[in-house]
């Protein structure tokens, strides 16, 4: 009687048996094609032992995803790009997909980051677009170490899903019928530019700068008390943020008296 033998899950084949009434054996004659269906099933295998091993290329479409990955992260999370050559993170990579080769730092620095940019700003640039109105903010600050200065410019506006949204940018392309109001401090520059720009009627000055100001000129300049209690306080912050010693021992007294451990704050002249 005829028999049918089901090898792997979608293949059948059809086979004839015979029964022997001497021993009682079933003899089974599978044609070649069982053969044929086991050669490719372990051949099958074969590839999929030999794949999982396989290095990827950098032009893979999955090694490129994870690279992509990688620089969004570098610029989202303000990484270093000596990142990718940290032994634990290359270690954390390996583990999560041995088949993955890390790019030198150079091709993120060079390649990755700009690409990531580049589409970041395209997409900025559209939303931007389609905004009927937009309003800015504007601030200004000064590196530490190398006494660079540096000016932004904020870009706020509703989409048309009635979110608040933010962008900053180096250039912007927008006219000025769609600035609605900007915001800026004191500083005369940052007046002159606005003024130049036509948009002087739709400006405002930030109130907490300018009550500041209102503050130095009243109380700090002309009360010579005040402004030398000001100047000893500012020497007394000075030696403790250069002091570890010194911290450490506020911050003892403050746990025996069972205050807030706090540490001492550099007051801000324009703020």
């Amino acid at each position: 009687m005829p028999l049918l033998l089901k090898i792997g899950k979608k293949k059948n084949v059809i086979a004839s048996t015979s029964t022997s009434k001497e021993n009682d054996n079933s003899k089974v004659s599978v044609s070649n094609s069982v053969t044929v269906i086991l050669d490719q099933k372990h051949q099958s295998k074969l590839e999929e032992t030999i794949n999982k091993h396989r290095k990827w290329t950098s032009s893979e479409q999955r090694a490129q995803k994870i690279t992509m990955l990688i620089g969004e992260m570098i610029c989202v999370d303000i990484q270093p790009y000596s990142l990718v050559t940290d032994q634990g993170f290359k270690k954390l990579i390996m583990h999560l997909e041995p088949r993955y080769t890390m790019p030198f730092r150079k091709h993120m620095t060079e390649t990755v980051v700009p690409l990531i940019y580049e589409k970041m700003k395209i997409q900025i640039m559209n939303d931007v677009a389609k905004a009927d109105f937009l309003s800015f903010t504007t601030d200004g600050w000064t590196t530490h170490h190398n006494d660079l200065s540096f000016y932004s410019l904020t870009a706020h506006w509703i989409n048309s899903e009635f979110n608040s949204m933010t962008a900053t940018l180096n250039e912007w392309k927008i006219p000025t019928n769609k600035v609605y109001f900007v915001l800026s401090d004191n500083a005369a520059f940052m007046k002159l530019a606005i003024k130049e720009a036509g948009l002087e009627k739709n400006s405002l000055s930030c109130v907490i700068h300018t009550l500041q100001l209102c503050i130095t000129d009243k109380l700090f300049k002309q009360q010579t008390i005040v402004n030398d209690l000001i100047a000893k306080s500012r020497k007394i912050v000075t030696h403790f943020h250069h002091s570890s010693s010194s911290m450490d021992m506020l911050h003892e007294i403050q746990q025996q008296l069972k205050l807030p451990q706090r540490s001492l704050i550099q007051d801000i002249v324009t703020r």
